[in-house]
């Protein structure tokens, strides 16, 4: 049964208040120009952020105090991966050190007349036949490249670094997204157990403060490299 319109006014004035409009996220997204993927990111983003000031209001304890951190870190992940896959992808297909990720040395073989096969029938390693063949390159399906690989490319363009603040204190920020994107990956509950997962509300809060300068820190990259 519903609650009613009364209490529904009341929680989603509470969970709207301080919340940013669509201008503002479309302000921070704007160099997605893909209309359809920014619309969803956009409608994600509003969601955690609104759910986040549910679970705040109730004052969420015990498995719903578990449940929130698990869906922000969720969430979160979520969205650094496909705004990171976007630039990576539109922006940045031709850089080496994309290449270097989506390619991979592979061993192929090579056909060699029957009469010239009589040699490799002499050689053996280990017990092993040997055949000839050549060092080539394998293109990697995108989708199966580990995030951890987008991360560290991103970092070697110069698209996300570490940031230093005043007094000597310094956030990694690249190191702070992988760990977010691994507790991930571990939101399944045998995995928790196996890997003794932890949740900290204090994780989720870090997952939602370094989306402002992981923004910011790739717009200005994209803005040098003239790519907006």
């Amino acid at each position: 049964m519903p609650l009613n319109e009364e209490i529904r006014g009341l929680i989603f004035t509470y969970c709207r208040n301080h919340l940013a409009d669509n201008s503002w996220y479309d302000k921070q997204l704007e160099f997605i120009e893909d209309d359809d993927l920014k619309r969803r990111i956009i409608r994600e983003f509003m969601a955690i952020r609104f759910a986040y000031k549910l679970y705040e209001g109730i004052q969420a304890k015990k498995e719903n105090y578990i449940f929130q951190i698990r869906y922000q870190i969720f969430a979160y992940a979520s969205l650094y991966e496909a705004i990171l896959d976007y630039v990576l992808l539109n922006c940045y297909k031709e850089n080496r050190h994309f290449k270097n990720m989506l390619y991979y040395k592979k061993l192929k073989k090579i056909s060699v007349p029957k009469n010239k096969m009589s040699i490799f029938d002499e050689i053996e390693h280990d017990g092993k036949k040997i055949f000839p063949c050549y060092e080539g390159m394998k293109k990697n399906d995108y989708s199966k490249i580990k995030f951890e690989s987008k991360c560290d490319v991103a970092r070697r363009i110069g698209l996300i670094y570490k940031i230093k603040y005043r007094k000597g204190k310094e956030c990694d920020l690249p190191n702070d997204i992988l760990r977010i994107y691994n507790i991930r990956n571990g939101i399944h509950l045998y995995a928790e157990k196996r890997k003794g997962i932890e949740y900290d509300i204090e994780l989720s809060k870090i997952a939602y403060r370094r989306m402002k300068p992981f923004l910011e820190q790739i717009k200005l990259k994209l803005k040098k490299d003239k790519k907006i």
